[in-house]
């Protein structure tokens, strides 16, 4: 019989190393199955095929109170996956989650801002070091639709400065390309040219390989992009909430609008699947829809005059 722990440490390892995901799924699915194997222990849970339908449901049931839907369906997953790796690979006998329902949490319309509130945004002046790097940021976030942690981890492997390319390695490690518009990538050329220099002083050849460091010469975050919209948004007074994530809708919308393929969206934005590419087609169709009410429902006199 294997223990738990050894099961967890070689499940990990194998979505590491052997058939690698990105960095941010496999700390998810780390965090969750650590978590899912201490309530496992806190059953007398032993043996990994001792795991019943029943246990499972009691497990996530009592997530309810305390968690709200998308972590529970991310939760869900994480032990789905890791319960699929052990019966394929003949640790356990059965897998007890294939009864689970998948309890998706209901898809929510992604939230886009308007094209106006964009240059809003944009319109702070380029005078000092960190203007060149947050102008960069924010215009390959929004012209190229990228995931914030792609845009963090972007190195020059990855870019193509005189065709104007980039070549993105999404979720699951999978590599797509996307090209750069002509300011995203004359504001790219001008922070590798103006700012970098500056960060990168005190790092060492490995580093370098990265493009964007904040000043201080450390690489950029998630927290840096999500603080610097922040801040530049109270700067510009930008009234629109606006994050990574709302400009990578804000791209996929404004392309969708512009009569752009479906499928070359999805290519775009790196969706594994057509239907989540989807769903910016239900957003077109609910503005439409709006503003047919708008104008069909307004108050009309069908009587006609008296």
């Amino acid at each position: 019989m294997i223990a738990l722990d050894k099961h967890y440490q070689d499940f990990i390892y194998h979505i590491q190393f052997v058939e690698p995901l990105s960095k941010n799924t496999v700390e998810n699915y780390r965090r969750d199955v650590e978590e899912y194997i201490r309530f496992l222990k806190r059953q007398k849970i032993e043996d990994i095929d001792q795991v019943t339908h029943a246990l499972l449901i009691e497990y996530f049931s009592d997530m309810t109170h305390t968690l709200q839907p998308a972590s529970i369906s991310r939760k869900r997953v994480s032990v789905r996956q890791f319960h699929r790796y052990l019966h394929r690979f003949g640790r356990a006998q059965f897998n007890p989650t294939t009864l689970l329902s998948s309890h998706k949490e209901a898809q929510r319309i992604p939230k886009a801002v308007s094209i106006d509130s964009v240059r809003t945004l944009v319109s702070f002046e380029k005078e000092l070091p960190k203007d060149f790097l947050d102008f960069a940021i924010i215009l390959l976030l929004f012209r190229c639709g990228l995931r914030v942690s792609e845009c963090v981890d972007l190195s020059f492997q990855q870019y193509n400065e005189h065709e104007g390319w980039l070549r993105i390695l999404g979720k699951g490690n999978k590599e797509r390309f996307v090209p750069i518009s002509k300011d995203a990538n004359d504001a790219l050329k001008a922070y590798i040219k103006t700012t970098r220099p500056i960060c990168i002083k005190k790092q060492n050849d490995a580093s370098r390989r990265y493009i964007f460091f904040t000043l201080r010469g450390n690489r950029i975050t998630r927290q840096y992009v999500h603080e610097m919209l922040q801040y530049r948004c109270n700067e510009t007074g930008v009234n629109e909430h606006i994050s990574a994530h709302t400009l990578r809708h804000t791209f996929a919308t404004t392309l969708l609008d512009a009569g752009v393929d479906l499928r070359i969206i999805q290519e775009l934005l790196g969706h594994e699947d057509i239907q989540t590419t989807q769903i910016y087609t239900h957003v077109k169709r609910q503005t439409l829809k709006n503003e047919y009410e708008r104008y069909m429902f307004g108050d009309f006199d069908f009587e006609g005059d008296d």
